[in-house]
């Protein structure tokens, strides 16, 4: 059973709803709304964000919102 889910662009306030067929990852997510390697993913408007490879579709209950950002990039001192 597919489940529907809403990505909220954190920086804009646009939603976008998304089905999610079994076995979806959040790189397939991000596939389909064609921002991979643009946003990160995250279950909250805060939250850390998950993995390309982490199983969405296990992670969200139907009808859940998700959030989208600009990818931080953190440099670690030599």
């Amino acid at each position: 059973m597919n489940k529907t889910i809403a990505a909220v662009n954190a920086e804009s306030g646009s939603i976008t709803d998304l089905e999610l067929p079994p076995g979806t990852t959040v790189g397939d997510a991000l596939s389909q709304l064609g921002v991979q390697g643009q946003r990160s993913l995250t279950l909250k408007d805060s939250g850390a964000p998950l993995n390309d490879s982490d199983n969405l579709y296990s992670a969200v209950e139907n009808g859940q919102k998700v959030y989208l950002s600009t990818p931080i990039s953190v440099a670690v001192p030599s």
